[in-house]
């Protein structure tokens, strides 16, 4: 079994960045790629499938790739889940599957 990738584009007007996520569905982590164009404060938001936030980090970023991991322990249980990154360049969003 192959992981599922699910890419992103940004808001119209932002850069080529995208955002990335495996292994998805993910039973005990899942990692979750990003590119910033330049150094710019992000916010990471996950929420569940009633639209409730679950999960929030704030992080100034640099310019490049950067990679944050979320653990089945920061989520209230398995499901559906939207992922968010806003940042001066756009808003990313993605949906990941957490299982048993």
């Amino acid at each position: 079994v192959q992981p599922l990738e699910f890419a992103f584009s940004p808001l119209a007007g932002s850069n080529e960045a995208a955002l990335q996520m495996f292994p998805n569905p993910f039973r005990e982590e899942i990692r979750i790629l990003f590119e910033a164009g330049a150094a710019q404060d992000a916010e990471f938001q996950v929420f569940d499938a009633q639209g409730r936030l679950v999960w929030k980090r704030k992080a100034r970023v640099g310019s490049g790739i950067h990679e944050f991991t979320l653990h089945r322990e920061d989520l209230p249980g398995t499901g559906i889940y939207r992922v968010a990154i806003r940042t001066a360049e756009g808003y990313f969003t993605g949906t990941l599957g957490h299982i048993d």
